[in-house]
């Protein structure tokens, strides 16, 4: 943890040196024109998962009475779970398989309607969740609701502990099953008097409307498969009750193939996990039926059979990191809302931490669908809301907070691939995350690169895409320091805005399919699109590991090439300093030759422009051109754009997406004790003594210190990083209407 304190000029909790980050009006109107994908419905299990590992739960009256019991899925070891007078049925698994919901009577044995109770999968801690009365309870794939039928009133969802139950249809809407995307919920309801048709019926969560897939003569208890495509329910045939499948829109209602030998009608079908199998109950005794017609299994006397659902890795878990206990707080309230609009996509699981301003209030957070955008959902202590630190208090500017966290996310919610994203104040050499109320205590690069060491277990177990959402970060300084921890980065080499509606694009696009590298384009272009549809001067790349050498190989050679011809060629670079693309990094809230971080691929080609008969040079020159333009492959869509700023027009025509410092004097805290890049960077060194291959393995450093003893010879030093700058510049009454379709 960084304790020192600012220097007296960054008086950071009067807001003096802030990071630009401009926090935008935002006046919503009361219909929000949000059209939201179609997912496609494929899921992935972890490497080397065999559903046949995984439990069946199921009801049997073995003992005496309905009990809940498990077995393995071919049948053997048989487990009893429940032990009580009253009816126990229904049973169905959490998503993550560590729970059973299930429905009794236990509260009142006289009667035979029952309530809606949760165990743990050992049959341990019973609580009874409904007092309403409930049955046939199903668990949502994300695992944040539970579906039931409330005898008389409906179908109903209520939260996963019980809370908030709300009404989805009137009246009927026995045996609810989740669309794996959990946007519908198929169920059955009668039709007519004492001798009703049944119906399949489907229900939009969202919206509430019904469409109906399907009218037969039998209860129907319909569910749906795995994969989406396909619901399975109970009809009626010539020769009595048989399983049927169809299509998830009612199209291709065919007689699931099999079933000629039975004699006696199968009853309540449920899925395998890989879809291709289906249990049944036919005269209390439990089948498994494969669907491709290749036979059928005899495995336990019992019925209502369920498959314990596995651990399914979603696509991607992003750990948002906001570090709001500054001037940044208020603008995390529109960029949570917007993390919720995009939460319904079944892909990803958004899990944040968030400290605001001022005491207690640090918590992680997995964030739930809610389609309000004006107002933060409601959470629940230990559902989906982790009060952390003593007295629900953490320092965000301390690397063992972030560390800790990004265990517990990964641990917590496992996925196929991870990104990380940092939001807070930033001034690329000075560090990120500026917690006030601990301090004005902030994360240095040496301690964000011993945060992220921790974090991704020595390095065995990197993150996929590291995003450093904090002005100036895009420096060739930060990745160099945090290159052994992931495999793509993106940062601003500009000051960044903090737009809400770039979060929802980042969630909303990212598919089943999405790769670290298209991670990384989301992130680009999405804050991007933003930028130019508000007209604002913006940057923002993305960078690959694997090609972060050849750049700083080719960097160190130039460097090289400068500085073993520092007597002549020093008036030169100082004239490439005043020519070259800079970024506003000091508050003064204009780009001028005050301004010390430089774009490193604009100076290598001012640096070929006037060297141009130094062919050793200019081809050194050309090289550290194409490795920024290999860096932030196209792929990545290397975003900048000039445009105005609180009525000043700020110039990124030059600008490629990597920064580099360099400053207007000398500044000897730019040493390899500070950072990885400037090893060799020895201000005491005798000035024009050149440098060497084994004398320096990073010769941007060493180049710097040869200049300004050549050329400020007497001049002063800066022994401080660049401070947070002034928070000068405040968009007012500016109306932002993203359109959320394209």
């Amino acid at each position: 943890m960084h304790t020192n304190i600012l220097p007296s000029r960054a008086n950071i909790r009067s807001g003096r040196y802030f990071c630009l980050f401009l926090l935008i009006i935002i006046f919503f109107v009361t219909t929000f024109p949000v059209s939201q994908p179609v997912y496609s419905t494929e899921i992935s299990l972890p490497i080397g998962t065999a559903t046949s590992s995984y439990l069946i739960a199921f009801t049997s009256r073995r003992d005496g009475n309905d009990e809940i019991y498990t077995m393995q899925s071919n049948g053997s070891i048989v487990g009893r779970l429940t032990d009580h007078p009253g009816i126990d049925s229904s049973p169905n698994w959490s998503p993550d398989g560590k729970k059973i919901v299930f429905a009794s009577n236990r509260h009142n044995l006289a009667s035979s309607f029952t309530d809606i109770y949760v165990m743990n999968a050992d049959g341990t801690n019973i609580q009874r969740l409904t007092f309403m009365g409930g049955s046939d309870p199903a668990w949502s794939p994300d695992g944040q609701y539970i579906a039931f039928y409330s005898y008389g009133r409906g179908l109903y969802i209520m939260q996963a502990d019980g809370s908030e139950a709300r009404q989805l249809v009137p009246f009927v809407g026995s045996n609810p099953s989740w669309s794996p995307d959990g946007k519908s919920i198929v169920f059955e309801q009668p039709v007519g008097g004492v001798d009703p048709v049944w119906q399949v019926a489907v229900v939009n969560v969202d919206s509430l409307k019904v469409t109906n897939l399907h009218t037969g003569e039998r209860q129907p208890k319909p569910i749906w498969s795995p994969t989406g495509e396909t619901i399975a329910f109970v009809d009626f045939t010539g020769v009595g009750n048989r399983i049927f499948l169809m299509n998830a829109d009612g199209s291709n209602v065919r007689v699931l193939p099999g079933q000629e030998v039975f004699r006696d009608s199968p009853n309540d079908p449920s899925w395998s996990t890989d879809s291709i199998r289906l249990t049944l109950e036919i005269d209390s005794s439990i089948y498994v039926i494969n669907t491709d017609d290749s036979g059928f299994t005899f495995l336990s006397e019992g019925k209502e059979p369920a498959w314990q659902t596995p651990p399914i890795l979603k696509s991607w878990t992003l750990m948002f990191y906001f570090g709001g206990d500054n001037g940044l707080s208020q603008s995390y309230d529109p960029i949570f809302n917007f993390l919720e609009l995009a939460a319904n996509n079944p892909y990803v699981n958004i899990i944040v931490l968030w400290d605001k301003i001022g005491s207690g209030n640090s918590a992680y957070f997995k964030v739930k669908y809610d389609s309000d955008i004006r107002k933060i959902a409601t959470y629940t202590s230990g559902i989906d809301m982790f009060p952390i630190g003593v007295n629900n208090e953490v320092n965000t500017g301390d690397g063992s907070v972030l560390s800790d966290y990004v265990v517990w996310a990964r641990t917590k919610y496992p996925a196929q691939h991870y990104s990380l994203i940092l939001s807070d104040h930033g001034s690329g050499l000075r560090g990120t995350m500026f917690d006030e109320t601990n301090s004005n205590d902030y994360i240095t690069l040496p301690e964000l690169k011993f945060a992220l060491k921790a974090a991704t277990e020595n390095y065995s177990n990197i993150i996929d895409v590291l995003y450093l959402d904090s002005c100036l970060m895009g420096m060739i300084e930060v990745v160099y320091q945090v290159r052994s921890s992931t495999d793509f980065f993106i940062a601003s080499q500009n000051l960044q805005f903090a737009f809400p509606a770039p979060y929802y694009y980042y969630v909303n696009r990212i598919t089943n399919s999405t790769t670290p590298s298209q991670l990384a384009s989301i992130f680009v272009t999405s804050y991007d699109e933003i930028c130019r549809e508000n007209q604002y001067a913006c940057t923002m790349s993305a960078g690959e590991m694997s090609r972060l050498d050849s750049l700083v190989s080719a960097t160190n050679n130039l460097a090289l090439l400068l500085d073993s011809q520092m007597t002549t060629a020093a008036s030169k670079i100082g004239v490439i300093r005043e020519q070259v693309q800079r970024f506003e990094m000091n508050g003064g809230g204009v780009i001028d030759a005050s301004d010390d971080y430089i774009d490193l691929s604009d100076f290598a080609r001012l640096v070929e422009v006037n060297f141009s008969n130094d062919d050793e040079i200019r081809l050194a020159a050309q090289s550290v051109i194409s490795a920024v333009r290999e860096y932030t492959s196209p792929v990545f869509n290397e975003r900048h754009r000039t445009g105005n700023v609180a009525g000043k027009l700020w110039k990124l025509d030059n600008s490629y997406g990597v920064s580099i410092f360099f400053p207007s004097t000398a500044s000897s805290f730019y040493n390899d004790a500070n950072y990885d890049f400037a090893t060799g960077a020895n201000w005491r060194r005798q000035a024009r003594e050149s440098l060497n291959l084994e004398q320096a393995t990073i010769a941007w450093g060493p180049m710097l210190v040869n200049y300004f003893q050549t050329s400020q010879p007497n001049g002063s030093d800066d022994p401080e990083p660049p401070s947070l700058i002034p928070r000068l510049l405040q968009q007012k009454n500016l109306v932002f209407l993203p359109l959320l379709h394209r």
